[in-house]
């Protein structure tokens, strides 16, 4: 699954302003896809990449605060299905 820096923000409750160092530093290189000149990340495992939460947790260092929440691309687009009844 794919989101831009906001999304993802939101989603792995990371400020977007870390993100955007990250991406300075060129540590998300390889979870970083441009799309008509948009900016997204990779929230998924992709073969042997761990997840964007997985990863992050490992080079941040946190300051008091939880890590960033472990997210799962499909449970959240299940649960968001069955929110709109979409799934049973």
């Amino acid at each position: 699954m794919l989101a831009t820096f906001t999304e993802t923000s939101k989603l792995l409750e990371v400020n977007r302003s870390t993100l955007y160092n990250l991406k300075a530093q060129n540590l998300l290189n390889k979870y970083l896809y441009v799309v008509e000149g948009v900016n997204y990340l990779e929230l998924d495992q992709v073969g042997k990449k761990q997840k964007l939460s997985s990863y992050l947790n490992t080079i941040i260092e946190w300051k008091g605060k939880q890590p960033c929440k472990d997210f799962d691309a499909k449970q959240w687009l299940y649960e968001q299905g069955k929110k709109l009844n979409r799934c049973k």
